[in-house]
């Protein structure tokens, strides 16, 4: 592909608006957690990932979102906070569930899943990551 100063800046902006992103989502939940993050930290690596994600989101000047661009409508899920502890509704087969079994379960939120329609929790019980349609913020 031939340099272009005009799209090299472009990509370059959008670099500078994720990276940005990014340290603010790492900073937040350093605060939440009440200490900082290690950089050789798992999460580390999927930060950007989540970042660039929310960034498509958000109109961010433009007339409309990255995201009805590539899906055709408004992005209509809520996010959470990322490390914010919630409830997230725990996916089972209604013929093993008990009738007083709980439907929410405690997790701490982790961001979008890869298909978009879903959000991933750590429980800490199960002490694994889970991914679940609906949840309730802390």
């Amino acid at each position: 592909i031939p340099y272009d100063r005009q799209s090299n800046g472009a990509a370059e902006s959008m670099n500078n608006a994720i990276e940005g992103l990014a340290t603010s989502i790492l900073l937040r939940l350093e605060e939440r957690c009440k200490r900082s993050i290690a950089p050789e930290c798992r999460f580390l690596l999927w930060l950007p990932e989540y970042a660039s994600r929310v960034s498509t989101i958000y109109k961010n000047g433009r007339s409309s979102t990255t995201y009805k661009k590539l899906f055709g409508c408004e992005f209509s899920l809520k996010l959470g906070d990322i490390g914010e502890k919630s409830m997230y509704l725990k996916n089972q087969d209604p013929k093993q569930r008990k009738k007083f079994t709980a439907k929410y379960v405690p997790g701490y939120y982790l961001g979008l899943h890869g298909d978009w329609n879903r959000h991933l929790f750590y429980d800490p019980e199960l002490r694994k990551t889970v991914a679940s349609s609906t949840f309730i913020q802390g």
